[in-house]
C-alpha cells in the first residue's frame, strides 16, 4: 500500500468500507474547530458539525462525539493573568469548568435546532479502568444513543491534575473507540491530514494517504509531541491510531473544517488520512469476549 497521495487514486480510497458501512463512530474535534481566534465557540462551526452529526443519526449511524476546547473557552471568563505552579493548575481548572458549561449550551441550542438531544458524559481515567468501569461507561453511552441523543464526552478537567489525568482527547477518544467497539475512529483537526513532514517548512511535504498504523515511517516522522509533522498533535493523533488498532479499528484524520466533512466521508470520498488497523479484528472482539490464551503447537 502506497504511503503518498499522488501516487493513489484520491476518488477511490481502498479499504474505507469501514467509513461507509460501519454502524458505530467515535468522533474527536479539536479545539480550534470549535473555537473562534479570541477563544469563545464557534457558532458556525458547532452548527455544521451538529447538523451533520444529526444527519447521520437519522441515516443509523451511532455517532459519539469527543469534545475539546473547554479550557480555552473558559479562559475568556477569568481575568486572573499569567499565573504559575499550582495556581496556574487551579485557574485551568477553574477555566474548564466555565468552558464545559458555555461550551454545552452551546451545542445543546444548535442539537435542538436539528431535532435532537445530546447528553454529557465527563470522563476520568477510573471511567476507563476495569471490566466493570467500562461495561458502565457503555452502557451509558448506548442509553444515550437508545433515547435518540448524542454522547458528548470529555475529560473532566475541572477535577484532574497533572499525575491523574488521561492527558489528551485524542487519547481519550481511543480508549472510548475501544470500550464502546466503534467502527472507526474519526480525529478531526485543522490539518488535511498527515504529511510527511511539516508542510509549512517543507516545500517537499507530501500528504499521507492510507497506510497501517504500526507503519515505521509514521513513527518516524512524528518524533515527539511536537515532531517533524508539526503541531496539531500528530503524534498522539498516532499514537491513538496505535491504539484502536490493535483492537483492529481503523483511524481517518482529517481536516474539519472542509465543508460537509463528516457526510462526505460516510459517502466513501477520499479524504484525509487513513490509518488502517495493523490486524482484523476478530469474532470474539466484535462481542466484546474476553481474549483467551492461544494454544502453541510443536510440529514433528
Amino acid at each position: 500500500m502506497s504511503i503518498y497521495a499522488n501516487e493513489m487514486t484520491r476518488s477511490s480510497p481502498p479499504n474505507r468500507r469501514a467509513a461507509q458501512y460501519g454502524r458505530r463512530w467515535v468522533v474527536k474535534v479539536g479545539s480550534s474547530l470549535l473555537t473562534r481566534e479570541d477563544g469563545q465557540p464557534d457558532r458556525l462551526a458547532i452548527r455544521s458539525l451538529v447538523f451533520q452529526m444529526a444527519t447521520l443519526r437519522q441515516q443509523g449511524l451511532d455517532v459519539v462525539l469527543v469534545s475539546s476546547g473547554s479550557v480555552s473557552v473558559g479562559r475568556g471568563h477569568l481575568a486572573c493573568g499569567d499565573v504559575n505552579g499550582s495556581a496556574a493548575d487551579v485557574a485551568r481548572r477553574a477555566a474548564a469548568s466555565l468552558g464545559q458549561a458555555t461550551l454545552l449550551r452551546v451545542f445543546q441550542e444548535c442539537f435542538e435546532a436539528s431535532d435532537t438531544l445530546c447528553g454529557q458524559l465527563l470522563l476520568t481515567n477510573v471511567d476507563l479502568s476495569g471490566r466493570s468501569a467500562q461495561r458502565r461507561l457503555r452502557d451509558s453511552i448506548d442509553a444515550l444513543l437508545v433515547a435518540g441523543a448524542i454522547p458528548i464526552l470529555n475529560e473532566n478537567d475541572a477535577t484532574v491534575h497533572a499525575n491523574n489525568g488521561i492527558g489528551n482527547n485524542d487519547l481519550l477518544a481511543a480508549q472510548v473507540a475501544r470500550i464502546w467497539r466503534a467502527d472507526l475512529l474519526l480525529l478531526l483537526t485543522d490539518q488535511v491530514g498527515l504529511y510527511t513532514a511539516d508542510p509549512r517548512r517543507d516545500p517537499m511535504a507530501r500528504l499521507v494517504d492510507s497506510c497501517r498504523c504500526d507503519d515505521p515511517r509514521l513513527i518516524a516522522m512524528a518524533g515527539g509531541s511536537k515532531g517533524a509533522l508539526g503541531t496539531g498533535g500528530m503524534a498522539t493523533k498516532i499514537r491513538a491510531a496505535g491504539l484502536v488498532g490493535r483492537r483492529g479499528i481503523p483511524t481517518l484524520i482529517a481536516a474539519g473544517r472542509q465543508a460537509r466533512v463528516l457526510l462526505r466521508v460516510r459517502q466513501g470520498e477520499g479524504l484525509g488520512t487513513w490509518l488502517a488497523p495493523a490486524t482484523m479484528r476478530s469474532l470474539a472482539q466484535r462481542l466484546g469476549l474476553p481474549t483467551l490464551p492461544q494454544p502453541v503447537y510443536t510440529w514433528a
